[in-house]
Formats: structure tokens, sequence, C-alpha cells
């Protein structure tokens, strides 16, 4: 979340979401889930969250800046 919000990523989802995409993930087992426009990663990290080690994720952005604050995270 800090870093979301030093990057001045305005388009922040709440702990309410976080919550609900954390369990949508952990009622899939061995789920595969698509994200896409990923931003900082705040919502991706949530459903990692949920996930178990058998799910697997794709996450898709194409904003050059915040994916480059993703790989130095």
């Amino acid at each position: 979340m800090a870093a979301t919000i030093t990057l001045g990523f305005n388009q922040l989802s709440d702990e309410k979401i976080g919550s609900l995409l954390a369990a949508l993930c952990a009622s899939k087992v061995g789920g595969k889930f698509l994200e896409l426009v990923t931003g900082t990663g705040l919502c991706t990290s949530w459903m990692l969250q949920g996930m178990c080690r058998s799910s697997s994720l794709i996450t898709i952005d194409n904003n050059a800046n915040l994916l480059m604050s993703l790989k130095s995270t």
C-alpha cells in the first residue's frame, strides 16, 4: 500500500476489495487466474494471498513505470 501511494497511483482498491479477491481465489483450488491492468500490484498481492500452490496467475499491464516498480520490489 505504501509503495502504491508513493508512486501516486490513484486507482487504489480498499481492504474490503482485497479480502474479497483473496476469498474468491481461495475458493478456486488449482484455479487459473488472469488479472488485467495490474497497476502497482496491490490487488495482485491480495490474489496471491488467497491462492493455493497449485493455482496460477497471469497479470498484465502496459504502463512501463508501474511495471518497473513491480520489478524492483
